[in-house]
């Protein structure tokens, strides 16, 4: 019962404010990347992004290869990545699923069978 009570209190704590964001308690959450446009600061962090694929390191293999010229590493993965699927996850606390879920994407190409990964099971049959 008392989980209960504790969920319907997050969930009306986290309702959207209108034209503000997301208000938890009685703070007003804005996602970063909509202060980062408005900073005039995006672009250049979209750009600092992409030179990280002039020089792979997306997995522990540090591979180094050149991604924007089509080259593919150990994981296989090129400039753009394949999706595997996606969908909305409502497996969160209410705070950060809201009323829509958060989202979940799962990549395809990822052969380093780390041990610890959450989809061990099914993502090496």
């Amino acid at each position: 019962m008392l989980f209960g009570i504790i969920l319907n209190v997050c969930s009306a704590r986290c309702l959207p404010a209108p034209g503000k964001g997301m208000e938890i308690g009685n703070q007003v959450f804005e996602p970063s990347y909509l202060a980062t446009h408005r900073r005039g600061e995006l672009e250049g962090k979209v750009q600092a992004a992409r030179d990280l694929l002039r020089s792979c390191r997306i997995c522990p293999r540090e591979c180094e290869v050149d991604r924007l010229a089509g080259e593919r590493g150990d994981c296989n993965t090129g400039f753009l990545p394949m999706i595997s699927s996606y969908n909305a996850h409502f497996g969160e606390e209410a705070c950060l699923t809201g009323f829509r879920g958060s989202g979940t994407i799962f990549f395809t190409s990822c052969n380093l069978r780390c041990v610890f990964c959450q989809n061990y099971e099914i993502s090496h049959r």
